[in-house]
């Protein structure tokens, strides 16, 4: 499994079998075999998470599937995503995938299979759970706890239920990598959702995302003491293979 960070949130998982893109916002996604299914992931319709440019990824990639949040949907009508790139014979590739469920989807004509779980993310759309060739990755999207200055205590305990609703459904979960917030925003509360994530789950690589261009914030937390039990799982953001 080859990891890139593609930038902010967007990511390529390379599997033998096909590639995963997620969250496809700006930068240049790395060379991808034409023959290799493609699945595109999209978290939520925030155009920091949602480039309309993957619709016009059929032209390089003849195998790709959209899995997108069913926000979209509810976002942006069938003409609204034609008039942005995608083509009507390409419609039934789009998949629109809802919150707490579970799909599976054929992995080109092999036997392989994909299996995506989704989360109630606590902004817009959903994270995702992916499993292919026996590991297991995960995408928060915008699932994070989100708590900022100046917000009612009413807002902060009801983010708070939010966000820990959802870590109760990841406990004890084992992931070979995760691509999770750090919002340099946030300020001295950058770190409390991936910070919650680690301590949660048993993930063996962690990906900050969603800094903004500011990747200060990855060496600030590992120099936090309540990094300790996970520092050396937090990754840098570029090309690292996972074996």
């Amino acid at each position: 499994m080859r990891i890139t960070y593609i930038g902010h949130s967007g990511f390529c998982v390379e599997f033998d079998s096909a590639v995963c893109i997620f969250d496809y916002y700006k930068g240049e996604i790395p060379k991808i075999g034409a023959e290799k299914p493609v699945f595109i992931f999209a978290s939520h319709w925030h155009s920091d998470h949602l480039n309309f440019e993957i619709f016009q990824m059929r032209q390089r990639y003849p195998h790709v599937v959209w899995l997108l949040s069913d926000d979209i949907r509810k976002k942006y009508s069938r003409n609204y995503l034609r008039k942005h790139g995608l083509r009507v014979e390409d419609e039934e590739r789009v998949f629109f995938l809802k919150e707490r469920q579970r799909y599976e989807f054929a992995v080109g004509d092999s036997e392989e299979k994909i299996d995506i779980e989704t989360f109630h993310s606590t902004d817009e759309g959903v994270a995702f759970a992916v499993r292919l060739e026996g590991k297991q990755i995960y995408h928060a999207g915008d699932l994070n706890w989100w708590t900022w200055k100046g917000e009612t205590e009413q807002e902060y305990e009801a983010m708070t239920k939010a966000f820990w609703e959802e870590m109760e459904r990841l406990r004890g979960r084992h992931f070979d990598a995760a691509f999770v917030p750090l919002d340099p925003r946030q300020e001295e509360k950058f770190y409390l959702g991936l910070d919650a994530f680690m301590r949660t789950t048993d993930t063996d690589a962690v990906y900050p995302m969603h800094f903004w261009d500011d990747a200060s914030v990855i060496e600030k937390i590992r120099k936090m003491e309540c990094s300790q039990p996970y520092r050396e799982k937090i990754k840098d953001t570029e090309l690292i293979k996972v074996k």
